[in-house]
């Protein structure tokens, strides 16, 4: 049980370094986005810090998907599209510092470096699928180990007691015939003490087993509870606003700090209310949950919410299919893009 538990752990660590390894793409294609928009290098500074400590995460990931050979075969795409998405960036940065570049080429290396940004995103948020659905699988065998050990706890004591009960019973017959009865090779009184006395031996030493099961249980709930309080931390401090909910119905069931903070709504009034009213067009929110359901996750789709106050937010979304607390649900994170679309528009006159 306690391997199970460092298993646990173990994946939910994979799912925090995919996350991590997501977030610094994107903090390196900002800092060249920015640099293409106003020529100052140090919005570089992002780029180079995570092209050079990119291997890191790529070590952490690799030892610890030695023994999954579909997160194998993701991470070998990983790595080659990693690599060529900075390869991609670092050709838009020489040419861009070039004289008189050409801005066809310029606009090309963008378009090449959207499309493969687009395909990491997708794959990464695929190799979180993968361990979360280790995650759950890993989660259900320790839980059955528990019931067992509960079992075992609950079990074991009242048959030892039926065990001694049924010694102590033959002991007594065997004392009273003993009175009456003085015919030879019958079993002496003496020999039936003799046999109580292993018997009860040996229960000593079954229960002794029996509680040192029950610390390790014990210490395997504490190490459960300590993985899902981390778990759950990794889920409050995300950047991004996340939020779980009834695909059938689109009532939220659950929410980060991060979504109140965007939305403007308390985490108690988010539960329970339903996506649509946030949503500027239901009938496409409708269809991205039938998108999403239909190939277990959507991608960096983009669609329009309202905030309390009312203001719209052009939102970018990555969605995909979970099981949550029993009942199928979609996870959804979301970034509000507005800001960075805007800035990317010239207005008359500015």
């Amino acid at each position: 049980m306690l391997n199970d538990e460092q298993d646990i752990a173990a994946t939910a660590k994979n799912i925090e370094n995919l996350e991590t390894l997501r977030e610094n793409l994107e903090e390196a294609q900002n800092g060249r986005d920015f640099y293409y928009i106003t020529g100052e290098e140090s919005y570089l500074e992002p780029y180079y810090r995570i092209s050079g400590g990119i291997d890191t995460i790529y070590s952490k990931l690799k030892t610890s998907i030695a023994d999954k050979s579909n997160q194998k075969l993701y991470f070998d795409t990983l790595t080659m599209l990693v690599r060529e998405r900075f390869m991609v960036m670092n050709k838009g940065i020489e040419m861009q510092n070039k004289k008189n570049a050409n801005l066809r080429e310029v606009k090309n290396i963008l378009s090449e470096g959207k499309a493969l940004q687009i395909d990491l995103y997708e794959l990464i948020n695929r190799m979180k699928l993968e361990e979360r659905r280790i995650l759950k699988e890993k989660m259900e065998i320790v839980h059955s180990k528990v019931k067992f050990t509960n079992y075992v706890m609950i079990g074991g004591p009242f048959f030892s007691i039926i065990i001694l009960m049924i010694a102590f019973s033959l002991l007594n017959k065997g004392k009273q015939k003993n009175l009456f009865d003085g015919t030879p090779g019958k079993m002496t009184a003496e020999e039936l003490e003799e046999i109580v006395k292993h018997r009860t031996e040996e229960i000593s030493t079954i229960n002794k087993k029996l509680y040192a099961e029950i610390d390790k249980h014990k210490i395997m709930e504490e190490t459960i509870l300590e993985s899902e309080k981390e778990y759950r931390m990794i889920f409050e401090l995300a950047h991004d606003a996340i939020i779980i909910y009834n695909p059938e119905t689109g009532v939220v069931l659950d929410v980060n700090e991060q979504a109140c903070t965007l939305y403007k709504i308390p985490k108690t009034d988010f539960i329970g209310l339903s996506l649509k009213t946030l949503s500027k067009n239901i009938n496409e929110f409708e269809e991205n949950i039938k998108t999403t359901l239909a190939k277990g996750f959507y991608n960096n789709f983009q669609t329009v919410h309202y905030n309390k106050d009312g203001t719209e937010m052009l939102i970018e979304i990555n969605a995909s299919v979970i099981h949550y607390k029993a009942q199928k649900a979609i996870m959804s994170i979301n970034r509000d893009i507005t800001d960075r679309i805007l800035s990317y528009i010239n207005f008359p006159g500015s």
